[in-house]
């Protein structure tokens, strides 16, 4: 049975990988990842082979062997039918995934920085070489010098929003350069926010120290609250953050307490990154209470249509909520 349900996860993590899995074995994955730490370390291992081949030139030679056996022992490691479609599709991935590694190890890469940059309704999940993770939401930018990182780990958010999953290292913090203003990771996970007029931290665990070089003012945010600071004035204002769905455009989690219902379309507008707008005044003053998590937004639509008994129409534009 157990080697049954790996086939099944090998599975699961090649349609994620090629943005083709189904809601339900979206969740089955995230169960299966959640079972035990050799499970996430599996499922990163393939990933980290799929989004970023990047990081292979990061040293002078990309380890091609060392690579393939990390690749080859997943198969090895599992007995499974050689005439079952998942070991051909498995199979046929990891061919073109070393044979990836196998022509990067004999590229020149020019330049020392790496950028990574999203299109307008793209979210992009950057894995760095420390094994810290980045999400870019639509319209994000960030960069780092390829040749320090590992011994000076640091990164700039050229623009945009992003969500940071760091790992811990007392020796060497982790810093965001965001123009004159410093974000100071001590091993936590947080939501980073740049615009032309501010910089906004909102912290999920651990602790943040954010610090505006110029105006020589700092604070220190702790999980469930956040920071903004003013590139104007050069100010830090720190509060509780109430808004339970800051990190819905990833994890597309969305909690509404009595929410009136232009809020609940914008914050949907946000999540899934489409024009969610009320066709008539009167919806204003309802309100919805609800837990939702869909991947799609024809889903989340489809229940709150039902709990409210209103109608969704989509148009060129977007979508309309009517009575």
């Amino acid at each position: 049975m157990e080697d049954f349900k790996n086939e099944e996860a090998l599975e699961w993590i090649i349609d994620e990988l090629d943005d083709a899995i189904a809601p339900d074995n979206k969740r089955k994955l995230d169960d299966w990842r959640n079972l035990n730490a050799e499970n996430e370390k599996t499922y990163r291992e393939f990933q980290l082979v799929q989004n970023n081949l990047d990081i292979l030139l990061l040293s002078d030679r990309a380890d091609e062997e060392n690579s393939w056996k990390i690749l080859s022992s997943k198969l090895e490691d599992r007995e499974k039918p050689k005439t079952s479609a998942s070991v051909v599709k498995w199979a046929a991935w990891l061919s073109i995934a070393a044979s990836l590694i196998f022509v990067v190890s004999f590229l020149f890469y020019p330049g020392s920085t790496l950028t990574y940059t999203t299109a307008s309704k793209e979210i992009r999940h950057i894995i760095l070489p420390d094994g810290s993770t980045v999400d870019l939401n639509q319209n994000a930018s960030i960069s780092f010098n390829k040749n320090t990182y590992t011994s000076s780990r640091g990164l700039t958010l050229n623009y945009g929003e992003a969500f940071f999953d760091v790992i811990h290292d007392p020796s060497n913090h982790f810093v965001i350069d965001a123009g004159n203003i410093k974000i100071n990771d001590l091993g936590t996970s947080f939501n980073l926010l740049r615009n032309k007029q501010q910089v906004q931290v909102a912290v999920a665990s651990g602790l943040v120290s954010i610090e505006n070089s110029t105006a020589k003012t700092s604070e220190m945010v702790t999980p469930g609250n956040k920071a903004v600071v003013s590139y104007q004035t050069g100010q830090i204002s720190t509060a509780s953050n109430t808004d339970k769905n800051f990190k819905s455009w990833i994890d597309k989690k969305l909690i509404f307490d009595k929410t009136p219902l232009k809020e609940v379309a914008q914050k949907l507008s946000e999540t899934y990154h489409e024009t969610v707008t009320l066709r008539s005044a009167s919806l204003t003053n309802r309100k919805l209470t609800a837990t939702l998590q869909y991947k799609d937004l024809d889903s989340a639509l489809n229940v709150i249509t039902t709990t409210l008994q209103i109608k969704v129409k989509k148009n060129t534009t977007g979508y309309l909520l009517i009575e």
